[in-house]
Order: structure tokens, then C-alpha cells, then sequence
């Protein structure tokens, strides 16, 4: 129990390093004409004003994740899952509040959107990174590890462990039934499949704002980078989903490793995730790990107009077809709220959660 205990501490830690890492590099990761949400001119973030607005952000950021870090290894032996997805949360709304921050101290130099625009009007094909066998393997891992289970039946016992704290200590318990041992597998099974469907429809409807050229190429492995990730987290999810399955098979001396096991494929996949982001940049405004660069005629910023930003994190343009439109400050993309079918697929999206929640308020 004392390990666990240290491993949940650790984990704590680790996460909320990552996660203030990832929030420090967020202002050279978007494209070189945005600032803070803000559409500038592409060598404003060098200048004295743009760096000090970027010092300043970094400061608070840095230290809120300083105290964020501090009070996990002051007082992280004793968290339980709740306390340490505190730490996080503290952490994120403070860097939140730095961006909007930032973001009201850049309006002032906001430059206007050039009146040419170029679209694409060539028909999307969905195009997902492995093809249909890739992505089925998630899928395919659950469904086999299920069909395992029901061969072994016989070997699961009566009452077996469904749950564990963040200390590793199992703190709920089933009776054998379809519903418990199967149960998990169809809740990530259903996540696995909503993560599918982002990825779809991030392939098909979201906005392209090059034509052709270096940046068309850019944004491309860009937009494959973030499918990958979606996928990456799919493999995720049905390796977890896996392995907790079978434990009560598996037996006591399993779940001594699964903890750890779990914990450093997360991490891993985390680090792996954010060091490919860094590298790539927001709309591939990064690739190949240099500094952000606008090539000589590109349009600026991401082909929107800052007033349909609300706090340059919502996106809400009725005029725009699009759904899914690059964050301004964030990697990846945003719905378009403005669009009606936008809010259809978070309703697709919510829907699978909440059976997936439900099921597993049932199976504990």
C-alpha cells in the first residue's frame, strides 16, 4: 500500500508538469499571425510589447504549476483521485485566467483580416492514419478479451475487486454477473467509439485554410498528427480496458503491476502526445521543430475573424459551413458553434458518455 501510495503522489506530480509545460508553450505553438487568440501582425510576438505579454503569461503559469507541484509533494500521500484531479484543475484555471489575461492585453494591436480569401471546394474523403484495420484494433482487443472472459467464466470468482482508488487500493467490489464483468468493456468500448467519430469528422468537416503549397502540405501533417493522437488514445483506452478485465482472472498478484502498468502507459502516451505537438505546431506552423514562420503571401492567421471568437475560445459563426475549426490557443481543433450541426454531433458525442457513465454507476 505504501508504493501505491507513492505512485499516486508521483503521478500527481507528473501530470501537473506536464500539464504546466504544455500551457508555458502554448504562445509559440499557435500559428505565427495569432496571438493570444488574437489576429496580429506575424512579427508582433517579438516585439517588446509581444514579449512581455508572453512573459507575463509565463510567469503566472509557471507559478501556479510551482504550487500546484508543491502541495502535491507536500501533502500527495494522502490524496484520493478527487484531491489530485484538483491540483490539475487549479492549475488549468489559473493559466486560463493568465490567457484571457494576455489575450485582453494583445487587442490593441489586432490587425484586420485581408479581404481575399481562398477556399477549398475539392470533395473530402474520410482518410484516417492505418486504414480500416488500424482503426479497428481497439475494437477488436475489447471484443477478444471479452470473448475471453466468457470462455473462463467458470474461472472468475463470485466476488471480485471493480474499482481502486488513487492509491491502487481496490475500494469496490461485484458479484459475478454479465453485467459487472462485461460492463467496463462496453463503457470504453462506447468511448473508443466517440473518439471514432471525432476523428471522422474532423477528417471530413474540418475547415482547410491553404490551398496548396508548403502550407497546404503543414496543415495536412498537422491535421494526420491529431488524427494519430485520437487513435493513439483509442489503443489507450483498450489496453487500460483490457487489462482491468481480466484481473479477476488474473488475481491479486496482477493488480500489484496493473497500477503501475497503467500509470506509465499514460504517461508515456501523454509525453509522447506533447513533445509531438511542440514540434509540430498549431496548423503545422511548427514543423520540423523551428521557430513558427508565415510564408510570404499566406493568409493571415487561421482564415477567421476575431469577432466570432467569444474570450478567443469559442468559436460561433452561423455564416461559416465548417464544424471543426483550428483552437486559437490549444493544439487540435473546436466545434464551430454557430452551426447547427455542430451542436448534432456533440449530442452524438454526450450521449455514448452518458450511457458509458451510467453503465459504470450500474456495474460498481
Amino acid at each position: 500500500m505504501h508504493e501505491m501510495i507513492h505512485l499516486s503522489q508521483y503521478m500527481i506530480i507528473i501530470l501537473t508538469a506536464l500539464l504546466g509545460a504544455f500551457y508555458a508553450a502554448l504562445p509559440d505553438l499557435t500559428r505565427p499571425a495569432l496571438f493570444f487568440a488574437v489576429t496580429v501582425d506575424p512579427g508582433f510576438r517579438r516585439t517588446r510589447a509581444g514579449r512581455a505579454i508572453v512573459r507575463g503569461y509565463r510567469t503566472v503559469v509557471l507559478v501556479v504549476t510551482a504550487a500546484g507541484l508543491l502541495v502535491a509533494w507536500r501533502f500527495g500521500r494522502g490524496f484520493q483521485g478527487t484531491a489530485g484531479v484538483g491540483v490539475m484543475v487549479g492549475v488549468l484555471a489559473v493559466a486560463t485566467g493568465a490567457f484571457l489575461w494576455g489575450r485582453s492585453r494583445a487587442l490593441p494591436h489586432a490587425v484586420a483580416m485581408p479581404s481575399v480569401r481562398q477556399a477549398v471546394v475539392a470533395p473530402r474523403r474520410v482518410s484516417l492514419p492505418g486504414g480500416p484495420l488500424a482503426q479497428a484494433g481497439p475494437f477488436l482487443l475489447m471484443l477478444a478479451t471479452g470473448g475471453w472472459l466468457a470462455a473462463s467464466w467458470e474461472r472468475i470468482p463470485a466476488r471480485f475487486p471493480v474499482h481502486w482508488n488513487a492509491s491502487g487500493v481496490a475500494d469496490a467490489f461485484a458479484s459475478r454477473s454479465p453485467a459487472t464483468v462485461f460492463g467496463p468493456l462496453l463503457t470504453n468500448l462506447l468511448m473508443c467509439f466517440v473518439l471514432l467519430c471525432l476523428a471522422v469528422a474532423i477528417s471530413l468537416s474540418s475547415r482547410r485554410i491553404a490551398v496548396s503549397g508548403e502550407q497546404a502540405a503543414s496543415e495536412g501533417r498537422f491535421r494526420r498528427l491529431v488524427l494519430l493522437i485520437l487513435l493513439g488514445a483509442e489503443y489507450l483506452v483498450a489496453l487500460m480496458a483490457s487489462l482491468v478485465a481480466a484481473l479477476p482472472i488474473l488475481g491479486p498478484r496482477a493488480e500489484r503491476w496493473t497500477v503501475p502498468a497503467v500509470a506509465s502507459l499514460t504517461l508515456a502516451f501523454l509525453a509522447v502526445a506533447i513533445f509531438a505537438m511542440v514540434r509540430t505546431g498549431q496548423g503545422g506552423s511548427r514543423a520540423g521543430g523551428g521557430e513558427p514562420a508565415q510564408a510570404a503571401g499566406a493568409a493571415a492567421g487561421d482564415g477567421t475573424e476575431d469577432r466570432y471568437w467569444k474570450l478567443g475560445l469559442l468559436y460561433v459563426n452561423p455564416e461559416d459551413p465548417a464544424i471543426f475549426v483550428e483552437k486559437r490557443f490549444g493544439f487540435g481543433y473546436t466545434l464551430n458553434f454557430g452551426n447547427a450541426r455542430a451542436w448534432l454531433i456533440l449530442a452524438l458525442v454526450l450521449a455514448p458518455v452518458a450511457i458509458v457513465m451510467a453503465l459504470a454507476m450500474l456495474v460498481r
